[in-house]
């Protein structure tokens, strides 16, 4: 029995589909090729909606990501990119759950649009889609966000369109998201405190003597505040090791309310503190340091029935009081300065 002939218009149907499916795959390859040149975290996001913008002719490209401490190191990095910062919307878990793809892949939406505006970022608020492809995003297997594509022609993403080679760009999407949170995580410890999440010494080490320089270069003052917490041992010897921690954090998050934008908060070690203060004078910086014993003092750690309080030695230096100093000699210098300021404290308490 002779085989039955395929009709010609199904075969031109047939090639048609390979070679446009040929054609999805060959940008897609192109895509990572073009990435893998990136390094920072930014810039591969960045290339990828600039990418799919390009190749696959998409009018709108964004991403829309959770309110998530775990994002943190990503989301700081999205901050250091103009396009970023204004192709990003930020979600809660509970608003994402509310409009995300209960099932995974992509999902395809051409009517009653409004109701997903509020997605839109600053780049296209004046924009009315009218159809959407909504690409879930996952890092480590959780659900982050997604990444959206939108277009003003309805057909563009009709509900009817297989969704094959959009789910494939969202695994690789997500791919390209956890490897720029894992480069930023080890950027960001590398230079974090782990307790308190402040900049550590090294960070300090490194950040001391170009702002000192800086500073000067502008005929600009600069004052440091070298501080730590009196009793501290007592605290720990009373209360545990734990209680000292939680007494830290404490005082690390109300340094962080009380000092400006400006200024640079670091954990020197134990229960020392470090403070840059740009563009400060000895006079005002030793006002500034007198504010914050009194403020801090007033807001005591709350840990079941007691109350710890928050006494704090502060030395100052500056730049306009040391004009030849360098980084190590006015962290010298404050350091100096804080335990004068501590002997002080116990002969007038």
């Amino acid at each position: 029995m002779a085989d039955t002939p395929i009709p010609t218009e199904l075969l031109d149907t047939l090639l048609a589909n390979a070679r446009a499916n040929e054609a999805i795959m060959r940008k897609l390859f192109r895509l990572e090729v073009q990435l893998l040149s990136c390094q920072a975290s930014e810039d591969i996001c960045e290339r990828l909606l600039q990418l799919i913008e390009q190749l696959f002719s998409v009018p709108m490209v964004w991403f829309v990501l959770e309110k998530n401490t775990a994002l943190v190191p990503l989301l700081k990095s999205f901050q250091r990119s103009e396009l970023l910062r204004q192709r990003l919307t930020l979600q809660t878990r509970e608003q994402l759950t509310s409009w995300l793809p209960p099932k995974e892949g992509a999902r395809l939406i051409n009517q009653e649009l409004g109701l997903y505006h509020k997605l839109l970022p600053s780049a296209y608020k004046q924009q009315k889609p009218g159809s959407l492809a909504i690409i879930p995003l996952t890092i480590e297997g959780n659900r982050c966000g997604a990444l959206l594509q939108a277009s003003p022609d309805a057909a563009r993403f009709s509900p009817n369109q297989d969704t094959f080679f959009l789910d494939q760009l969202g695994v690789k999407s997500s791919l390209y998201l956890s490897n720029g949170l894992v480069r930023q995580q080890l950027a960001f410890f590398a230079t974090r405190d782990p307790l308190t999440g402040l900049r550590n010494r090294r960070e300090l080490d490194e950040t001391l003597p170009r702002l000192l320089s800086l500073q000067r270069r502008h005929e600009q003052s600069l004052a440091v505040l070298f501080m730590d917490c009196d009793g501290f041992k007592q605290v720990n010897d009373r209360y545990g090791h734990a209680a000292g921690d939680k007494l830290l954090v404490h005082l690390a998050r109300l340094l962080e309310q009380a000092l400006r934008n400006s200024d640079l908060l670091f954990r020197f070690a134990g229960d020392e503190f470090v403070v840059i203060l740009p563009q400060e004078t000895h006079e005002s910086a030793t006002a500034l340091a007198k504010r914050l014993q009194k403020q801090l003092s007033e807001q005591p750690l709350k840990l079941d029935d007691v109350s710890l309080s928050l006494e704090i030695s502060i030395g100052t230096a500056a730049s306009d009081q040391l004009p030849e100093a360098n980084a190590q000699t006015l962290l010298h210098a404050a350091d100096h300065a804080l335990y004068a300021n501590k002997r002080q404290r116990q002969l007038h308490p």
